[in-house]
């Protein structure tokens, strides 16, 4: 697996993990509480990505990754009130970090034909990486500004002023 795979893997991982902690607040108990599990096991498993060589846990992180998608599902179906942006948000993450491990395990088990230098270049690697970056911050910023965190955000150039700060 590319460097590049495991590093958009870990900020893909902490970004499901941000918005599952920002849906803790105003949750019921039990909701905030599997939130809470979800969003650190993420977390944690993201910075493993960012700190180690290979991914950690790679099978069982990919069974672990449709958990959330399946629990958003039991709570629409049970009718519990959830944000359907930070639920939907955090489903395409999750799947989106089941499939690209269930494809780098898929090929891990092919014999390598070609060298791949060219990929492992830096020139290559840190456009791609800004490129994640970029696309999981403006997946995450909206889900955590439509959640019941977002309606406790400061608004942009109100700080101290208005109805969030004092006067």
């Amino acid at each position: 697996m590319f460097d590049t795979t495991r590093l958009g893997l870990g900020m893909t991982a902490i970004g499901a993990g941000i918005v599952h902690l920002g849906v803790v607040v105003g949750a019921p108990l039990p909701v905030a509480a599997l939130a809470v599990l979800v969003g650190a096991a993420e977390l944690a498993w993201g910075l493993a990505c960012f700190v180690r060589d290979r991914v950690p846990f790679a099978r069982g992180a990919m069974l672990l990754a449709l958990l959330p998608p399946v629990l958003w599902c039991l709570l629409l179906l049970t009718g519990q009130p959830i944000a359907v942006l930070p639920a939907l948000v955090s489903t395409v993450l999750d799947l989106g970090i089941a499939v690209v491990l269930a494809i780098s395990l898929r090929l891990a088990n092919r014999p390598q034909r070609e060298s791949r230098s060219w990929a492992r270049r830096p020139a290559v690697q840190l456009p791609v990486l800004f490129a994640g970056a970029l696309l999981v911050g403006a997946l995450v910023t909206p889900a955590l500004a439509a959640g019941t965190a977002g309606d406790f955000a400061v608004p942009h150039g109100e700080y101290g002023h208005g109805a969030h700060g004092s006067p």
